[in-house]
């Protein structure tokens, strides 16, 4: 198993911008940057999928 952590080293360097629905993809993916100390904007995206 490859270590993930090597497939962040780029966020590291550059601009990042994640596009966040509130699902469990973008939240996971959240917690990993923040956990990572990555920084990163956030755009909120609603798919309107919830009534």
């Amino acid at each position: 198993m490859r270590d993930f952590k090597t497939h962040l080293e780029p966020l590291r360097e550059g601009q990042n911008l994640l596009g966040f629905s509130g699902g469990l993809d973008s939240t996971c993916l959240f917690h990993l940057l923040v956990g990572e100390n990555i920084a990163f904007d956030i755009a909120l995206v609603d798919y309107n999928t919830q009534k």
